[in-house]
């Protein structure tokens, strides 16, 4: 983020999820609009396995997300390109 001051991180960051509420709420469906995948915030907790249940339910619902696990393992068999952001969203942990 652009400060370092706490306070005005913690305000940007507030803004920002809030945008991507009213998007998702107000645009997503009526578009077909999904936001980019690096920009989806995977829940860090236990508890919120149902969240994260729920993005890659949208995301299969919009992706051929096996195909891509598929030629992923095929052309990155020792999953080199691979990172945990993009695991646990493809569901391939």
């Amino acid at each position: 983020l652009p400060t370092e001051q706490e306070t005005q991180r913690r305000d940007i960051t507030e803004a920002f999820f809030n945008y991507k509420k009213e998007c998702a709420a107000n645009l997503w469906e009526r578009y077909g609009a999904q936001e980019h995948w690096a920009k989806i915030e995977v829940p860090s907790k236990s508890k919120d396995c149902e969240a994260l249940g729920s993005i890659q339910r949208r995301l299969r619902s919009r992706f051929p997300v096996d195909e891509f696990n598929a030629m992923r393992r095929k052309l990155d068999p020792k999953n080199v390109l691979a990172n945990p952001h993009v695991d646990q969203l493809m569901n391939t942990e």
